[in-house]
């Protein structure tokens, strides 16, 4: 407990220092950042690791872009490997959305208003979705249900829309039961802003995604409503 609410305490620090600030500086020189990134992949409690990303991300605004660059390619790298423990790809993809979500300049558009290079904000979220589209250990769905909510909430998820997906047969007068769920909804095979969604509709539909995952996918689907303004995303997670 002592530690999430120093870890909350020293996010809402950073966050209200200007962004020339020189103690905002501070936070972001590499032994700070490095410090910063250990403790949020290391920490065993989830609420720790989230408020922790947090901070990190807001330290971020303080650092370069090669090492703001670095940083985040080096979370992926953890948030996808398998082999790493459930704990580290907690943290790693809890700070992949995060740092996906910083915006640097809310009056801007496009490119502009974002901290990280569109092209490295692509390479995280099309991370994100490959890792939602096979995962099946809870904590890291849960982990991505809450990376993809942070950042979806801001503005659209930098990836394309995607075919609209192909929904099953619902015609159960013959078989005299109901659908599977898992043949109701095929996700696009090709990372897309659908397929996401699709993907957190089967959390939905899994009988065993109970409590705080399905929670969890469920706010989700609600953040991308916020940011994506799309119709045929907004109608598809309304659907």
């Amino acid at each position: 407990k002592l530690q999430m609410t120093v870890s909350l305490a020293l996010d809402e620090y950073l966050s209200a220092l200007p962004a020339e600030c020189s103690r905002r500086a501070k936070f972001a020189e590499p032994a700070v950042a490095s410090w910063l990134r250990r403790w949020v992949l290391h920490t065993a409690d989830e609420k720790t690791q989230e408020a922790l990303a947090l901070a990190l991300g807001a330290s971020a605004h303080g650092a370069g872009e090669e090492a703001v660059d670095r940083l985040a390619q080096g979370l992926l790298k953890i948030a996808v490997n398998e082999s790493e423990g459930i704990s580290e790809r907690y943290g790693a993809i809890i700070s992949v959305g995060v740092l996906l979500s910083q915006v640097k300049d809310k009056t801007a558009e496009g490119a502009a208003r974002f901290l990280l290079a569109p092209d490295r904000r692509n390479a995280l979220a099309v991370g994100l979705f490959e890792v939602l589209a096979t995962a099946k250990h809870e904590a890291v769905c849960r982990a991505l249900c809450i990376a993809v909510g942070s950042a979806g909430q801001v503005d659209s998820l930098p990836l394309p829309l995607g075919d609209f997906p192909s929904v099953g047969s619902t015609d159960t007068s013959a078989a005299g039961s109901d659908p599977d769920p898992s043949e109701s909804v095929t996700e696009p095979a090709a990372p897309s802003r659908n397929g996401v969604i699709c993907c957190l509709v089967k959390i939905l539909e899994d009988t065993k995604a109970k409590g705080k995952l399905a929670t969890l996918a469920a706010i989700t689907l609600g953040q991308l409503c916020l940011g994506d303004r799309c119709a045929e995303a907004v109608n598809l997670c309304k659907a």
